[in-house]
C-alpha cells in the first residue's frame, strides 16, 4: 500500500477554531520512493483572525494571507479530497498529525460538508512519524539522535529532531519541507530500526489495535507526557464499556493483591494517583503498543515468575477487573456538550442518506446547494452550509440569512469575553503590540503589518455596527 506523507501550516494552533492555509502533501511507495506530490496554500477565512505568533512561525505576511488570487479554503479542501481520493487508498503519516494536523484536515472537511473521517476510512490507514521518534527512543534508544531542549529533556519536533539526524531543514515550517523531513526520519527509522516501524504499522487502525489487546497477556506500553517518556509492562484489562475505543491496561508494576483488598474509595484514590495504575488509550490513534520483548531489561524489577502470577491474578479475577473498570469510568467528570459549532465534530456521525446528500450538494451550483441545507436535518451542518455560502456565494443566501451570518461573524470577531475559545482581534492585537516590542527588523515589519490589518478590521466592523443600528 502507497504511503501520503503530509503536513498542514494554520493560523494557529487551535485544532477547532484555526484554519489551514498551507497543506502539502507527497505519495510514496512502500520503500518510500516518491510517485507523486501536491502543495496547495489557500486565503484566510472572513472568520478567522491569525495568531501572530504563528505569523512569525510561519513567515506569511498579512498581503499573502489576503491574497485573492490564491483560493478560497472551501477550495483547497476540494482539491486536496480529489487528490487523496485519486492517491488512495493508502496509510496517511504525518509528523504529531493525530493530534494536530489531522485534526485540522478533519475540521476542514467537517466544516466544508464533507466526511471528516477519510483517512480512517475507505480502506485508508494512518501512522503519525511522531511516534515512531518517540518509540525508537524509548525501545531502540542508540538508533537515531535526540536533540535536548532547553531544560534537558529531549526534544521530538521536528524541526530540531530532523536536523540532529542529517536532514537539510533550512525551510522548516514550510509544509512541503516538514513532510520531506518526516519521509528523512520515517526511512531512517525503519532501515535502522525495523522493528520499531513494523510495531507502528501493526497499529495503524482500530481494528488491529484491539486485536493486539485480545491477543496477549502482556505487552510494552509507551507512553509519553509533558515530552517525558515512560515504557510500561501491562496487560489488558478490556474496553471501557460507554466507549469502545478506549483500551485499557493494567501496570504490572503494581501487585493486584494489595489492590483487591482495597474498598471503593480507597480503590479511588488509589487510582487517581501517579503513576496511573490503570492505563488507557484510544485504539484508533496509533499507540505505542509492541510486543513484550522490546521493553528494556531495567523497565521493571520483577522476576518473570512474579509477573506471570500477576497477569495471572488481574486476567483470572473477574471482581477486580470488573471493579478496576468500573471504579476508574465511575470517577470521571461527565463530558458536557459544547456550544459551539467546531467542537461538535464528534457529537454524531451523519446518516447514510444525509452523507448522500452532501454528497450531491458539492456537484452542483450553489443557488441549488443553499436550497438542498433546508434538507439536511442536523443542525450543525445547516449552520456550518449557510457560513460556507455566505463565504463562496452570498448574493445566494436570502437577505435575513445574510444579515445573521455577517452578524454572528462580527460578534465572533469583536468578542470580549475571557472564555471566548478562538482568538478575536482585540486579543490579536494585543499580542501583536506584545510581540513588536521584543521584535526588530523583517519580523517586526511582518508583526507590525498584521497589527494594521487587525485595526484596520476592527474599525470596518465598528462602522458596519454604527450603520446598522442607526
Amino acid at each position: 500500500m502507497a504511503f501520503i506523507f503530509y503536513d498542514t501550516e494554520t493560523t494557529g494552533v487551535d485544532t477547532a477554531f484555526d484554519q489551514v492555509l498551507q497543506f502539502a502533501a507527497i505519495k510514496t511507495d512502500d520503500d518510500f520512493v516518491e510517485l507523486d506530490r501536491f502543495n496547495f496554500r489557500c486565503r484566510l477565512q472572513p472568520h478567522v483572525v491569525p495568531s501572530p505568533g504563528a505569523v512569525l512561525v510561519t513567515g506569511v505576511t498579512i498581503d499573502q494571507l489576503l491574497d485573492t488570487s490564491l483560493p478560497s479554503h472551501y477550495q483547497m479542501v476540494r482539491s486536496i479530497r480529489a487528490k487523496f481520493i485519486h492517491w488512495g487508498p493508502a496509510t496517511f503519516i504525518g509528523y504529531n498529525s493525530i493530534r494536530f494536523d489531522e485534526e485540522l484536515l478533519r475540521q476542514a472537511l467537517y466544516q466544508t460538508l464533507h466526511d471528516p473521517y477519510f483517512t480512517s476510512m475507505h480502506g485508508n490507514m494512518r501512522v503519525d512519524a511522531m511516534h515512531a521518534v518517540q518509540a525508537a527512543s524509548l525501545f531502540a534508544p542508540n538508533v537515531i539522535a535526540m536533540p535536548l531542549d532547553g531544560k534537558g529533556r529531549q526534544s521530538f519536533k521536528l524541526d530540531r529532531v530532523a536536523p540532529a539526524n542529517g536532514f537539510d531543514h533550512t525551510n522548516a515550517h514550510d509544509a512541503l519541507a516538514d513532510v520531506e523531513a518526516t519521509i528523512h526520519m520515517c526511512r531512517l527509522i525503519r532501515t535502522r530500526a525495523p522493528h520499531i516501524w513494523e510495531g507502528l504499522m501493526r497499529a495503524t487502525t482500530k481494528a488491529k489495535v484491539m486485536e493486539i489487546s485480545d491477543h496477549n497477556e502482556q505487552l510494552a506500553l509507551g507512553e509519553f507526557y509533558y515530552g517525558r517518556g515512560s515504557a510500561r509492562l501491562v496487560t489488558p484489562l478490556g474496553n471501557n464499556p460507554n466507549d469502545p475505543g478506549q483500551l485499557l491496561f493494567f501496570d504490572l508494576v503494581n501487585d493486584p493483591d494489595k489492590i483487591r483488598d482495597l474498598s471503593d474509595d480507597e480503590l479511588s484514590i488509589a487510582l487517581a494517583r501517579s503513576p496511573k495504575i490503570v492505563r488507557t488509550l484510544r485504539a484508533n490513534r496509533n499507540p505505542i503498543l509492541f510486543d513484550r520483548s522490546l521493553l528494556p531489561d531495567n523497565t521493571i524489577d520483577l522476576q518473570p515468575d512474579e509477573i506471570e502470577r500477576r497477569i495471572k491474578i488481574v486476567r483470572n479475577d473477574v471482581v477486580l477487573r470488573d471493579r478496576l473498570i468500573q471504579r476508574l469510568i465511575a470517577d470521571r467528570e461527565p463530558l458536557i456538550p459544547l456550544p459551539h459549532v467546531e467542537q461538535q465534530i464528534y457529537a454524531r456521525f451523519p446518516d447514510r442518506r444525509e452523507q448522500a446528500q452532501l454528497d450531491r450538494f458539492h456537484d452542483t451550483d450553489w443557488g441549488t446547494r443553499y436550497s438542498m441545507l433546508g434538507e439536511i436535518s442536523d443542525i450543525r451542518l445547516k449552520s456550518l452550509g449557510r457560513r460556507l455560502a455566505y463565504f463562496e456565494c452570498p448574493d445566494v443566501l436570502p437577505g435575513s440569512v445574510r444579515d445573521d451570518v455577517e452578524s454572528k461573524i462580527a460578534q465572533r470577531l469583536m468578542s470580549s469575553d475571557p472564555e471566548t475559545p478562538w482568538l478575536t482581534l482585540p486579543r490579536a492585537i494585543q499580542d501583536a503590540g506584545k510581540m513588536i516590542e521584543q521584535l526588530s527588523g523583517a519580523n517586526a515589519d511582518r508583526i507590525a503589518g498584521l497589527k494594521a490589518h487587525l485595526k484596520s478590521r476592527v474599525a470596518q466592523l465598528s462602522a458596519s455596527t454604527s450603520r446598522t443600528t442607526t
